[in-house]
C-alpha cells in the first residue's frame, strides 16, 4: 500500500499512488518488535489492516519503508493519536491533538535550536513568569517567523524553536 504525503494537508493511501486519504481516518498499532503494524479505523476501532509486514507499505516511488522508524518519519501527521484521542486537523490538514501524552523541558535552549526527529510537530509551553518573543518554524513553513508566547500553552503547532540566550527562559515541548 503507498502511504505518503502528497502536499501540505493531503496524503495518499491506498493500492495506488492516487489514492487520497484524509488524515485522522485511522490510528495505527506496531507490534512489539516493530516489524509490522494494524491500522484501526478510529470511530469504529475495526481493523482495517492487521499485522501487516512494514515492507508492505511504499513511498511515492512504489519503495518499501525499510524500517519502523522510516514508515513513522514518512506518515507522521496521518495517524490519529494514540487511542483515537480527541483531535482536530487543521486548515493544512495536519492531525493535531487536543491533548498532550508526551512532555519535556527543552533543555540547551539558550545555544541550541530545538526539534524533534523528522520534524515532528509539538506545542510549546512557556513555563516561566513572563510573555517572550521566539523564532520558530510552523509544521508547514520554511521560514523562521518571530512570534510572541503568552505563559502557557500556546496553539501554534512547530516543528522548530531557535536558540534564544534571555534570561529566566523554561520552555517545555508536548505532542
Amino acid at each position: 500500500m503507498y502511504l505518503f504525503k502528497l502536499s501540505p494537508g493531503k496524503w495518499v493511501f491506498g493500492l495506488t499512488p492516487d489514492s487520497e486519504c484524509p488524515a485522522g481516518i485511522f490510528r495505527i498499532e506496531p507490534s512489539d518488535d516493530r516489524a509490522r503494524v494494524s491500522i484501526r479505523y478510529v470511530q469504529r476501532d475495526i481493523a482495517f489492516r492487521y499485522a501487516e509486514p512494514i515492507a508492505s507499505f511504499w513511498d511515492a516511488t512504489g519503495t518499501p519503508y525499510a524500517s519502523f522508524d522510516a514508515f513513522q518519519a514518512a506518515s507522521n501527521g496521518f495517524f490519529a493519536t494514540p487511542g483515537g484521542a480527541a483531535q482536530l486537523i487543521n486548515k493544512s490538514g495536519e492531525v493535531n491533538s487536543l491533548q498532550i501524552g508526551t512532555m519535556d523541558v527543552i533543555a540547551d535552549i539558550a545555544t541550541t535550536d530545538f526539534s524533534l526527529a523528522a520534524d515532528a510537530p509539538f506545542l510549546l509551553k512557556n513555563d516561566g513568569l513572563l510573555q517572550v518573543e521566539l523564532q520558530v518554524k510552523l509544521v508547514n513553513s520554511a521560514a523562521w517567523i518571530t512570534t510572541r508566547f503568552e505563559t502557557g500553552w500556546n496553539p501554534e503547532l512547530l516543528k522548530a524553536v531557535k536558540a534564544n540566550a534571555a534570561s529566566g527562559l523554561t520552555l517545555k515541548y508536548g505532542y
